[in-house]
């Protein structure tokens, strides 16, 4: 926010912004600008999982698994017994 607004000159919204530190100065404006580089429109690229993703996918399967179980005892504790009929 305080880089828009110190860039276009606009009144802080609140406070906050007001007392905010400016990311000016990551920002190399002097410099020229890079030629334009050209994506491909192939996609082609396969993807092989590493042994990182794989990682990933069994801790999200397992938290599945356990938040189904935890679900499934949670079901089976709070079941209702059918109401016996009067007769």
């Amino acid at each position: 926010m305080k880089f828009i607004e110190n860039n276009w000159q606009v009144a802080p919204l609140a406070t906050r912004d007001a007392a905010a530190n400016d990311i000016t100065t990551a920002f190399d404006f002097s410099a020229p600008p890079r030629a334009a580089t050209l994506l491909g429109t192939s996609r082609d690229v396969v993807q092989t999982p590493t042994h990182a993703t794989t990682v990933v996918y069994l801790c999200y399967g397992l938290a599945l698994l356990m938040l189904s179980g935890l679900v499934a005892i949670w079901l089976w504790r709070h079941r209702r017994l059918p109401r016996r009929e009067l007769a």
